[in-house]
Order: structure tokens, then sequence, then C-alpha cells
């Protein structure tokens, strides 16, 4: 049975965030997202490990906007099994929250 998982995160400075370790032979998959930067910034989905890659490109948001993804069955992106979901971002630190499930 798979759970779904909340992980609010708040960087100071812009750079790669780890959202989600690497559990072997399970993918993490992103049902949901609401982010906003301290000013003008991009981000993006990926994963590594053995197996590194882009989920989604850069995508801008300007400063204090809050794109906002509600969470829904489909999976938005998911990563390869048994990789770190990572959030990266340009610009500035942001602030927010990542709704995932991981499950085969």
């Amino acid at each position: 049975m798979a759970f779904v998982r909340y992980v609010p995160f708040d960087q100071g400075a812009a750079g790669t965030l780890a959202l989600a370790a690497a559990v072997a032979g399970q993918r993490h998959k992103v049902l949901g997202f609401m982010m906003s930067p301290a000013s003008a910034g991009t981000r993006s989905f990926r994963f590594s490990g053995s197996a590194s890659g882009t989920l989604t490109g850069p995508i801008t948001i300007q400063s204090g906007g809050l794109p906002t993804l509600s969470p829904g069955p489909i999976p938005f992106c998911e990563t390869a099994p048994g990789e770190i979901l990572q959030l990266v971002t340009t610009g500035a630190g942001f602030k927010g929250i990542v709704v995932y499930v991981t499950e085969p």
C-alpha cells in the first residue's frame, strides 16, 4: 500500500534539494506541489542515482509567484525505480511543499 507523503521545504539559497531518498525498486511520483521564490527564479524536478535524468524543464517563476498543482490521481512526473527525487532551483531559494507517493 502506498502512502501519500508531504514534504515542506524552505531553501536558504537556490540549489539542488533532495525531496525523497532512493528506495530500491520503487518510484517517487509527484502528485502535487505549491512553491514560491523570494525573487525571480526557475524550478525543475529531476532524479539522480545510477540513472540521473530531468523530469521537467526549468520553469520560470516571478518573485512572489505561487505556482500550484493540486494533488490528483495521475502523477505530474515520476522518477526511475530506485532513484532520489530532487528539486533544482536557480536565482533564489524557494519555499513550499511537494506531495508525492512511493510505489512500484
